[in-house]
């Protein structure tokens, strides 16, 4: 089932699919991680202009559907490549990136307090379960209702520890891997060889846009017009960290002007624990 889920997201994508496809040679890096802000659908590619040069994201799910008169949103490829590719870029600078490796830090000490709390439940259940036996022990065969009660009292506590063994294991199956000298090491160099990396000549399309797939989960795109023309991007990380950016809109004419942008905010996820304990 997973296979065939991959295969079903990396087919081709089709007029109303909500797959993202997969990572291909064309020139829009932000393939398939697009979504509308008014509809909802994902964003699809449209090349024009000489040889295909002019790259544009169009929504036409709702005029396609005879439910809107206009298409949703369509915006020239740089107008929205060049800020986010910039907001990657400065995640992963050597501050940020040590932040980061901080939070794992965060992350490791919750678990092992987490792992601390689920060995004394099992310590304190296997008392009981002890408590229950010597008390059976020492019960008068001959009177059986204390009997059968006791036991059934002592097969309950055995039940609840292999019921919390099972849950234990689970936790520990769910435990992020701690990080060594030598990962830490790789992840600050990062903040070198990304940037390098996705400037190399050598480095496809293709490979940036796995790239990006690998840090956005998606992007949601809306056009603002009030107090002036400009996009408001909402980026969602694969770490649950929410960016939004408004981006100024370039007029005719206005092609060869820098783009100019803002982070209006970054909401960091919110710290949880591999399975919390009750």
């Amino acid at each position: 089932m997973t296979n065939q889920k991959r295969m079903a997201e990396n087919a081709a994508r089709r007029r109303g699919s909500d797959t993202q496809g997969a990572a291909r040679e064309g020139r829009a890096l932000l393939q398939g991680l697009l979504l509308c802000g008014r509809c909802g659908a994902r964003l699809t590619v449209r090349y024009a202009g000489q040889n295909g040069r002019l790259t544009n994201y169009c929504c036409t799910k709702l005029s396609w559907e005879g439910l809107a008169s206009s298409v949703c949103i369509c915006i020239t490829a740089r107008n929205l490549e060049t800020p986010i590719v910039d907001v990657v870029m400065n995640a992963l600078t050597h501050e940020r990136l040590l932040d980061a490796t901080r939070i794992v830090d965060t992350i490791e000490e919750q678990d092992k307090a987490l792992d601390k709390q689920w060995l004394l439940r099992l310590e304190k259940a296997r008392y009981e379960a002890k408590r229950a036996e010597r008390q059976y022990d020492a019960c008068d065969p001959d009177n059986r209702v204390v009997a059968r009660t006791l036991e059934k009292r002592w097969n309950d506590r055995l039940a609840a520890i292999e019921e919390l063994e099972r849950e234990y294991e689970s936790f520990k199956s769910k435990l992020r891997t701690e990080l060594s000298d030598l990962d830490r090491q790789r992840i600050l160099q990062l903040a070198d060889d990304l940037p390098r990396l996705w400037r190399a000549a050598t480095t496809t399309n293709r490979d940036r846009k796995l790239l990006l797939r690998n840090l956005i989960e998606a992007a949601t795109v809306r056009k603002i017009d009030v107090p002036k023309a400009a996009l408001r991007v909402q980026l969602l990380w694969r770490t649950g960290a929410v960016t939004d950016l408004e981006i100024d809109l370039l007029g005719k004419g206005d092609g060869r002007r820098p783009i100019q942008y803002k982070v209006l905010e970054t909401r960091a996820p919110v710290l949880q624990s591999a399975l919390s304990v009750t």
